[in-house]
């Protein structure tokens, strides 16, 4: 029998993370606060990277069976994030691109 996978809560993923990008890392927090018009989930960059680590500036997140997507005002996603273990990462396939990760104080 094939395993399935299941959708994580948004409280389960509230809370602070860091996108790590080259040595460059942005700050975000996520909300559990729905977002209506985006279909997704409130969150605040804490820091200025827009540009750096960023596309562009999420205006919410929401969660996926096998990952994290950060979406622009329209609801559509920026950037994807697949689990890989603990972390997330947005080029899974070849262990490249960002990684965001719970930021644990």
């Amino acid at each position: 029998m094939a395993n399935s996978l299941f959708l994580p809560s948004p409280e389960s993923l509230a809370g602070e993370w860091v996108i790590i990008d080259d040595g460059k890392s942005c700050h975000i927090t996520f909300f559990s606060e729905k977002v209506e018009n985006i279909n997704g989930y409130k969150l605040l960059v804490n820091s200025p990277c827009k540009h750096i680590v960023l596309p562009e500036l999420p205006a919410a997140w929401r969660p996926a069976p096998d990952g994290i997507d950060l979406l622009n005002h329209d609801g559509m996603s920026i950037l994807f994030f697949s689990q890989d273990g603990e972390s997330y990462r947005s080029k899974i396939w070849d262990k490249q691109g960002k990684i965001l990760k719970r930021n644990i104080k």
